[in-house]
């Protein structure tokens, strides 16, 4: 059982800093969040998870590494095992969680 997501997680006060090719060309919606729940996409998956992924199953999450930090808070309720994987920037930006 593995779940695989990409959610919206750059924060709308990021705009400014996105290239043109990704404000042009890429749907909005499917990459900004809102600042004041920026988790809201993952607390949905991970309650999903919670009901229907078996044991020891799987998800995988790109991640903003801004919200590293209140996004592993928000996990360890969920009880999942982390393990992070950095970009070619050298930044986390992906997590894989193991129930």
């Amino acid at each position: 059982n593995i779940l695989v997501s990409n959610p919206p997680y750059v924060l709308n006060k990021e705009k400014n800093n996105m290239k043109l090719n990704v404000l042009n060309y890429e749907p909005h919606k499917a990459i900004f969040v809102g600042n004041e729940d920026p988790l809201k996409f993952y607390r949905l998956i991970l309650d999903y998870a919670k009901v229907n992924l078996e044991n020891s199953g799987l998800i995988y999450f790109e991640i903003n590494p801004l919200l590293l930090r209140e996004l592993k808070k928000l996990i360890s309720l969920y009880n999942f095992k982390i393990k992070q994987r950095m970009d070619i920037f050298g930044k986390i930006r992906m997590l894989r969680l193991q129930k």
